[in-house]
């Protein structure tokens, strides 16, 4: 996340949305960097800036809209504040965002006053920041704008093949092809925030994501184990090789 939270603001009412761009400027709450009145427009800024928000600022019933706050909250899986009139009527669905979302979710009721938006801001951001910390890995990806990837859609970290400069490939389950890294050691990863408690480092050539490794198919004196993924909606699978003496270990650590 940057230093100052970075928001997307959508609320249909012209003079509240106004309102709301105008308090979170003036008590220095966040940078918006949409507001629009239209969920459709909303989507597609979003679409254009995603990399660029940390979360998502929103009304929930839309007058006019097909969609509704609560499912723009589904579809986009950020964290959100929202600011509504209905918390009553949404209170339920707001409850079960709060359960099976990971990402932090917090409401306000309008009318809403300076204090109590200041104070539901500086929370949702300290919620944010320990939710990223342990939830997302930000790297210096090459050749792209993209740093901050979930830890849950890695699927690997692997050397890169005959490269220099420390090279690494990140397989992920959103993009055909991997990230690549320089200049960064396997226990570097680590000391930038990769869970120890979620991934195995296999020898010096792999990170693995422990959800792809199954210790009932690692059978003893076999080095080839095959990793069985989904990516893009689509079935595959990739062929890693273990380090020699290393099953037992691996077993064991499952």
């Amino acid at each position: 996340m940057a230093d100052k939270l970075r928001v997307a603001l959508l609320e249909d009412s012209q003079l509240l949305l106004k309102d709301h761009f105008q308090k979170i400027k003036e008590h220095d709450l966040a940078e918006v960097r949409i507001k629009s009145t239209n969920a459709a427009d909303f989507l597609n800024e979003f679409e254009e800036k995603k990399n660029y928000i940390d979360a998502l600022v929103m009304d929930i019933d839309l007058i006019g809209e097909s969609l509704n706050g609560i499912d723009i909250a589904k579809q986009l899986d950020f964290p959100v504040l929202f600011i509504t009139g209905k918390t009553r009527d949404f209170i339920g669905q707001i409850e079960e965002l709060r359960i099976f979302n990971e990402e932090p979710i917090e409401f306000l009721t309008k009318p809403v006053s300076d204090d109590k938006l200041i104070r539901i801001f500086e929370k949702f951001e300290q919620q944010i920041k320990y939710t990223q910390k342990s939830t997302y890995l930000e790297l210096p990806f090459k050749d792209t704008y993209e740093s901050k990837i979930a830890q849950k859609d890695i699927i690997l970290i692997r050397s890169k093949a005959g490269a220099r400069n420390n090279e690494k490939e990140v397989v992920t389950t959103k993009k055909d092809e991997p990230f690549e890294v320089s200049k960064m050691s396997m226990k570097e990863f680590f000391a930038s925030g990769l869970r120890k408690d979620q991934f195995e480092e296999i020898g010096q050539s792999y990170i693995i994501n422990k959800d792809y490794l199954d210790k009932k198919k690692i059978k003893p004196g076999e080095k080839i184990y095959t990793i069985h993924f989904e990516q893009n909606n689509r079935s595959k699978e990739l062929e890693i090789e273990f380090p020699r003496n290393y099953i037992n270990q691996l077993k064991k650590s499952l």
